[in-house]
């Protein structure tokens, strides 16, 4: 695997996709991050809300324990499916 992070079009490409539920309290689309991580990191995933009208603004991490080179999108869906399992 490469230690170069994907770039911001790769990320672009697959966030454009990626199935992910409305915020819980307000119902807006969560944004996803990273968004360039050849500037904000590669090791990670974030779905957090944006609305400033939100009541709570929920923010999920990715909840992988290590980092390594699997890549931003890799993160980025560990994430979405932590957003989207609703109990």
């Amino acid at each position: 695997m490469s230690n170069k992070p994907q770039s911001k079009k790769v990320v672009a490409e697959f966030v454009s996709d990626v199935h992910v539920l409305g915020c819980p309290f307000c119902g807006d689309r969560p944004a996803l991050y990273p968004v360039d991580p050849s500037k904000e990191g590669d090791a990670f995933g974030q779905v957090r809300c944006e609305n400033d009208a939100c009541p709570a603004q929920p923010c999920v991490n990715d909840g992988e324990d290590c980092a390594d080179t699997r890549g931003s999108t890799k993160y980025i869906q560990a994430a979405v499916d932590l957003w989207n399992r609703r109990k």
